[in-house]
């Protein structure tokens, strides 16, 4: 059984290293970054694919031509086979390319195809390269498999993560044979330091910086330390391995328990709160899952109704990067996802066409609610002045108001287009 005092020692000492590891980014400058600072640090499409795309594409406002794709490519293509290699001189890049509407085959599941490929590289001799960018979304269902069967035999599935998490939707197919792994940790900051020094030797100094900036913000995401602490943090470690290692295991858990905590605290609260004769509520998923929530439906269409109020995701995983989000959702009894019916009338639509009038909550004192952020958890444990507490209030108020004010709108629609119950 492991020592409680070993596992506070490497909490402690891990944590006097950190510490001084955020008194060195100070001391140079490196808290302020630009992307923390407009609050765009995980948001995968407007932040991070946006900026790879933009210096992969030869055509890209960087004007460095090729060469930011040619060392892209002699990075993540070292596991490709030589017949499906780009041609840098002939290659192209496509942010969100649509590849087709969703369809899962049900009965042969291989055969699935379709979905919008974050980042697509393709040639003039027809080789492409569809990397899937995961930031801290959860996976779609066969994602691996529907990409893995677009261009088949010319083109190469790239799964790019944070820290190397292996991919769950990739049934049958093989790591390093039919997709390979990529992550931002190694291969993305590798690449980008090198970007970094060319542009150094191209004398650009402001591109070069904006470079540097997001480098840092990778180092922070994935929890670099820099190179002369690593021999002291990795001592720490292996010095207290044990304990790291039940760290390890355990620590996803204890974030998981705190957020299911939270979402039946707000469960109870909005029964209690909302009206009786108006709303009907479920508890949907727990926080276990990659997609938590809690349903609201307008009691006269009854419970279960295909179009009801939610609100997601209190895993922090899923949409969103983790971000709670309330809406609209559309799923049928069936629990199949077609068309939501809400995108006739001029709802915009969202989130793989089943969320409408999307709107996060709001952050609270400062804090994101998000319930994988780091502040985030380690401030409800906390619990300061009340802050669990009032953190609960906070996300019932956000989507009370969130549904007292979509509800004459939502009403008016299901009245004209659904039975009452």
């Amino acid at each position: 059984m492991i020592q409680i005092n070993h596992l506070q020692k490497l909490l402690t000492d891990t944590g006097n290293l950190l510490e001084k590891h955020h008194q060195s980014e100070k001391k140079k400058g490196e808290k302020f970054n630009v992307f923390s600072v407009l609050k765009m640090e995980t948001q995968e499409t407007k932040t991070h694919s946006a900026f790879l795309g933009e210096l992969l594409d030869y055509k890209g406002s960087h004007g460095m031509g090729r060469i930011f794709l040619e060392l892209f490519l002699e990075r993540i293509e070292k596991d490709t086979l030589k017949s499906k290699r780009l041609d840098p001189s002939s290659t192209s890049v496509q942010l969100e390319l649509s590849i087709g509407n969703v369809f899962i085959d049900k009965d042969n599941p291989m055969n699935s195809r379709g979905g919008r490929i974050d980042i697509y590289l393709k040639d003039g001799k027809g080789n492409s390269a569809s990397v899937e960018n995961k930031i801290n979304a959860g996976e779609q269902e066969l994602q691996i498999v529907r990409y893995h069967n677009h261009n088949k035999n010319n083109n190469t599935v790239y799964y790019l993560t944070l820290n190397g998490e292996p991919p769950q939707s990739h049934l049958n197919l093989q790591s390093g044979k039919d997709f390979i792994e990529i992550n931002y940790a190694r291969d993305m900051i590798q690449w980008l330091e090198d970007c970094h020094e060319k542009c150094r030797e191209a004398e650009k100094p402001i591109l070069g910086s904006s470079i540097y900036q997001y480098i840092q913000l990778i180092k922070k995401l994935t929890y670099q330390v820099e190179e002369k602490d690593k021999k002291e943090f990795y001592d720490i470690i292996n010095e207290n391995f044990e304990a790291a290692q039940f760290i390890k295991i355990h620590a996803e858990n204890a974030r998981q328990s705190i957020s299911e905590e939270i979402r039946k605290a707000v469960f109870e609260q909005l029964k209690t709160g909302l009206d009786p004769d108006k709303y009907l509520i479920s508890e949907g998923a727990s926080a276990y899952e990659t997609y938590s929530q809690i349903w609201v439906f307008i009691k006269d269409f009854g419970l279960n109704h295909p179009l009801h109020f939610g609100i997601e995701s209190f895993s922090g995983n899923g949409h969103k990067d983790g971000q709670l989000y309330m809406g609209i959702n559309y799923w049928d009894s069936t629990g199949s996802k077609k068309s939501n019916p809400l995108s006739n009338v001029g709802y915009q639509v969202d989130l793989w066409g089943h969320w409408a009038r999307l709107i996060d909550v709001r952050n609270f004192k400062g804090i994101p609610v998000n319930f994988k952020h780091p502040k985030t958890i380690t401030a409800l444990h906390r619990n300061q002045n009340n802050f669990k507490e009032e953190f609960i209030k906070h996300i019932v108020s956000e989507f009370t108001e969130y549904i007292e004010n979509q509800y004459r709108g939502l009403y008016q629609f299901l009245d004209n287009n659904y039975s009452k119950k």
